[in-house]
């Protein structure tokens, strides 16, 4: 046996996993991917059990680090923005400020109802829109974009309120 220590074969094993990892990712995102799929489906008491125990420590987590919450939610907003197209569908505008995602099918409240028990009570579909950009799959693009698009909140609240844009006239 050339490991006479079981820790010394542990690091090696470890070190070498890592190095592959490095050489083959597209193959380890697969493989952990496919591990996962099979994974969750049996461990979901495991799951619920560990998110439950490890809530409070978050919430206490988000309070002590307000910068860093907000930081990510902009990256996010921003992220959404730029896959959604970067302007307003009706008028043009391009400052992300303005900028806000309408549901094309005016059934918002519906999806924020559905969705939020998902990513969590804030801006959920945006996250739902990134991991659907990020995946690459071209269907779930589509999808999102069949459902989704950018418009400047002025054109966005005219539409919401009076059920057309004060440009489309």
């Amino acid at each position: 046996m050339p490991y006479k220590n079981p820790e010394d074969k542990r690091r090696q094993g470890t070190k070498w996993m890592l190095e592959w990892r490095r050489a083959h990712p597209e193959e380890a995102r697969r493989k952990t991917r496919d591990h996962l799929r099979r994974w969750r489906p049996k461990n979901r008491d495991r799951i619920k059990k560990y998110n439950e125990r490890t809530e409070g420590y978050r919430k206490s987590w988000r309070k002590r680090n307000p910068e860093k919450v907000r930081q990510y939610q902009r990256k996010r907003a921003d992220d959404v923005k730029r896959y959604l197209g970067g302007k307003c569908y009706c008028c043009g505008i391009k400052e992300f400020e303005f900028l806000t995602v309408d549901h094309i099918h005016n059934d918002g409240w519906k999806e924020r109802k559905k969705i939020n028990g998902r990513y969590g009570k804030n801006n959920a579909y945006y996250q739902a829109i990134v991991v659907a950009f990020r995946s690459g799959k071209k269907r779930e693009i589509a999808r999102i974009k069949r459902r989704y698009r950018l418009a400047c909140f002025n054109c966005n609240a005219a539409r919401a309120y009076y059920g057309k844009c004060p440009h489309d006239r």
